[in-house]
């Protein structure tokens, strides 16, 4: 087990400030910048105003971050799922730009046009070829740093794609250690989720926020490889040249699998939890019938619908969860103090901390991210270094606004190269010196008012489409298929209503126009789902091209993946699907899909 506790060193960071005061050599640095990014951390934990924060203490991200920097307490994923999120955040492009919506996506090719290895193994060649092309070889924030002349290093998860973990060598990886690889096998739901069929997954689902959940079972493998990344991050400070003596800016990128489960602690980082402070969720009886049929959709397929689960429960789940967001603060906080101690500090070096999205935590009736809920697309987006002020930050911004506020952060000015990227930068609303563009930049009077997220992949059966602005919260729903056609919209006031039990709509219809428009602005929700929904189609025949030729009688295990990269995983529809009514009910989908968008694979 791995224990490392460290206090903020905000005065060594203003001594070294001092120090380095009338030392810049005659050849301008750019400003260095330190990257850091969790996996489904709350961004409500970081916000010091929030009923959540009391639970837990966090002296990295809410004290140290939140007192020097400027915290945008109101930060959304744009794709509340792992590989989505990331391919988003480190692409800057919007999922339905790069056609990711599911952690089976990825970038299919580096921006020099080399195939990601395992795009091929986990389908084929011609499927990778062909994502490639529709996606452009979008250019990446490591290959941008890397084109700056920054000396890019990447230790961590990344989830990415785009050749960086590929075994034959080529231009555009980048130094360091990065693990995961986007590209992830194709489950089951993938093919029955769109037919609305509502499977339980069974006993093994519900153990992983039951019984498996653990107050004393230390780290998990999962954590004991975030440690190893800290003392990564912490080597490649060691070995930078002193600030006086440095002649070339560093990009570095400490990414951590915590706090995302399983759900194992100690009693280390429960002394940083205050369970008398835990709010509990308020869930809405009777189910189903009291929840909108999205929910009650995915509260079905995350095993919740049977779950006996107690206030005891979801109590010991929060308890741990909020201590393994301790524990990512520690570890963040053990980086920048090596940072600190070599020297560095807020007058050279910008500190980013973000996350891929949230956790619900039982909120809602559900568990883990995919969802629209503040649990699971809230994150933290906090900002500090040269100039950034010390606030809380309450205009929304967008995991797409961190590709630009890097890029303004390394003072580049000529945007031309980045026409396509979806944010805008934050740099100078935190207060620091910008060069964006007046069109690329959101700043106190000026950019964007609202934010959009989608999320269009498993437990969910048709798409959801969020557009926040203000106090508001909007929520489209998908309507391609028959089974959602009737979908309602919902509207929140988080402001007024931050659980989100007080459905609105009815009573603001003038908000749900306006909200609606803000919407259209960035993307037409039923072209985009109608897309999707295609390219799911379209992906199942590739697969599966015998599906066309079953009937109810037929033997659906002779139905297998002609992917032949499915070892250890179902890859039979005989095993997707295995009720004899829920393959009816996809024989009768397959009818709509044939309707829709024809048997054509292109």
């Amino acid at each position: 087990m791995r224990v490392e506790l460290v206090a903020p060193l905000v005065w060594l960071s203003m001594v070294s400030a001092l120090q380095q005061y009338g030392k810049t050599k005659s050849r301008h640095v750019q400003p260095n910048i330190l990257f850091f990014l969790t996996d489904s951390m709350d961004g409500r934990l970081v916000d010091p105003l929030s009923t959540e924060s009391k639970g837990v203490e966090l002296p990295f991200q809410r004290d140290f971050l939140g007192t020097n920097g400027t915290n945008f307490v109101y930060g959304y994923a744009h794709n509340p799922m792992c590989i989505p999120s990331r391919t988003s955040l480190l692409t800057g492009r919007t999922s339905y730009n790069i056609s990711v919506w599911g952690n089976n996506g990825g970038i299919a090719a580096s921006p020099g046009g080399v195939l990601d290895e395992s795009c091929i193994a986990e389908s084929s060649e011609e499927e990778c070829e062909r994502l490639a092309k529709a996606q452009g070889n979008p250019e990446h924030i490591f290959s941008a740093f890397q084109r700056l002349g920054y000396n890019v290093t990447v230790y961590g998860r990344t989830h990415l794609g785009s050749g960086l973990l590929n075994s034959e060598p080529h231009d555009h990886q980048v130094d360091g250690k990065q693990t995961y690889a986007a590209f992830d096998f194709t489950r089951g739901s993938e093919v029955s989720r769109a037919a609305d069929i509502r499977e339980d997954p069974g006993e093994a689902v519900r153990s992983q926020f039951q019984e498996k959940v653990s107050l004393d079972g230390g780290d998990a493998t999962m954590w004991e490889l975030d440690w190893q990344v800290v003392d990564l991050c912490k080597n490649f400070i060691q070995d930078l040249p002193y600030p006086s003596e440095a002649t070339k800016p560093f990009f570095l990128h400490c990414s951590f699998n915590i706090p995302h489960s399983p759900f194992s602690t100690n009693s280390t980082w429960l002394a940083s939890v205050h369970a008398d402070e835990i709010v509990l969720p308020t869930w809405p009886e009777p189910f189903p019938d009291a929840y909108h049929p999205y929910d009650s959709f995915m509260t079905t397929a995350l095993g919740l619908e049977v779950a006996n689960i107690t206030l005891a429960d979801i109590l010991k789940l929060r308890k741990v969860y909020y201590a393994m967001c301790a524990e990512a603060d520690a570890m963040m906080q053990s980086v920048w103090d090596a940072l600190v101690s070599k020297g560095y500090g807020l007058h050279d070096t910008y500190v980013v901390s973000s996350s891929d999205h949230g956790e619900m935590a039982f909120d809602h009736r559900m568990i883990y991210k995919a969802s629209m809920y503040e649990g699971s697309v809230r994150v933290p987006i906090q900002l500090a270094g040269p100039g950034v002020k010390g606030q809380r930050v309450t205009r929304v911004a967008s995991l797409l606004d961190i590709f630009p506020t890097l890029l303004d952060m390394a003072e580049q000015s000529d945007y031309s190269k980045y026409s396509a990227l979806a944010g805008q930068s934050l740099l100078s609303i935190a207060g620091g010196e910008s060069v964006a563009p007046s069109n690329m930049t959101l700043s106190k009077t000026g950019g964007r008012s609202a934010v959009v997220s989608n999320y269009n992949w498993v437990e969910a059966n048709t798409g959801a489409y969020m557009v926040r602005a203000g106090k508001w919260k909007m929520i489209y729903y998908g309507k391609t298929y028959s089974a959602t056609k009737d979908y309602q919209t919902q509207l929140f006031n988080i402001e007024d209503d931050p659980e989100e039990l007080n459905e609105v709509s009815a009573d603001n219809q003038d908000i749900v126009e306006w909200l609606d428009e803000k919407l259209r602005e960035v993307m037409d929700p039923d072209e985009v789902d109608r897309a999707v929904m295609k390219n799911v189609w379209q992906r199942v025949m590739r697969e599966f091209p015998c599906l066309l030729n079953l009937t109810i009688e037929s033997n659906w295990s002779d139905c297998h993946s002609i992917w032949e990269t499915h070892v250890g995983h179902p890859n039979d529809m005989g095993l997707m699907v295995e009720e004899k009514d829920d393959q009816a009910k996809l024989l009768n989908w397959t009818k709509e899909a044939m309707a829709l968008f024809g048997n054509s694979t292109d």
